[in-house]
């Protein structure tokens, strides 16, 4: 009876555990427990479709204990599910910055483009004015200087641009890949408690088989002996009927009997004088 109520208990939390792992797994947000199991639903509040999630409970399983199990489920259910939102969190802070990151430098692009091809449309003036005699040669040289030293800041601000969205590409991966992993290890864990689930449960209707055996086979033993006492007395072997309390004396033999033939023998000793 202990492994039964053992077993039962294993179960029970099991199922409480087994639907919070679903819980996490589908986005619901709350466990409750009823006559007639568990369930998970959303809160009125959530953004997410309420759904419901029903674990059926063996007749043994009923009682007091599924509000424990769910109560300690719920609490590491919301504990799990605030880590999970502070990951999700980080990840979103860090694709924002990356983000920004990329934008500011674009940006920067950009003014060295528009710096180069007004540099580019300046040189053009000067020369065709150089070819005229009204300029220098060494203005237009001093302005291929600075329209060099601009296309180099531009190709910086390519590599630099590159190298962001290179860091936006790795940072969006990590949280997919974040998000993968944890319903992959819900999913290998979903599994391991099914299993335990079904060994639990082997395990109650084993205890419960036995104790039941055991206990129809000391009713039975009860029902079905009759006991006499053979004690030996100046004018002989006298038989005495018994019961297990009897006391006995020295040289007493002591007479069981099992079967049908007990019945027998114990209503003539009740109805005998």
């Amino acid at each position: 009876m202990e492994r039964f109520r053992i077993a039962t208990l294993q179960v029970e939390q099991l199922l409480a555990k087994r639907a919070r792992l679903e819980a996490e797994r589908d986005g619901v947000s709350a466990l409750s427990v009823s006559s007639g199991g568990f369930s998970a639903s959303s809160m009125p509040d959530d953004d997410i479709a309420a759904s419901s999630i029903p674990f059926r409970l063996s007749e043994a399983n009923e009682g007091i204990g599924a509000e424990t199990s769910v109560a300690t489920e719920s609490t590491i259910l919301r504990a799990e599910q605030a880590r999970r939102r502070l990951q999700e969190k980080e990840i979103g802070l860090r694709v924002a910055a990356a983000r920004n990151e990329v934008e500011v430098l674009k940006h920067k692009l950009d003014q060295f483009t528009i710096q180069k091809d007004l540099r580019t449309e300046r040189l053009v003036a000067m020369q065709q004015l150089k070819d005229r005699g009204v300029e220098t040669s060494n203005n237009v040289l001093v302005l291929r200087t600075d329209l060099a030293d601009i296309e180099a800041r531009r190709q910086d601000s390519l590599v630099a641009v590159a190298g962001a969205e290179a860091r936006l590409a790795v940072v969006e991966e990590e949280g997919s890949k974040l998000t993968l992993d944890y319903m992959a290890d819900l999913a290998k864990e979903i599994e391991a408690t099914n299993k335990e689930i079904g060994e639990a449960q082997e395990a109650v209707i084993s205890a419960k088989a036995m104790a039941t055996i055991l206990l129809r086979s000391n009713d039975q033993s009860l029902e079905r002996s009759a006991y006499d006492i053979v004690r030996q007395s100046k004018d002989g072997a006298k038989k005495l009927a018994a019961t297990e309390t009897s006391p006995l004396m020295p040289g007493d033999v002591l007479k069981v009997t099992r079967g049908e033939s007990a019945a027998i023998d114990a209503r003539s000793a009740a109805t005998s004088p």
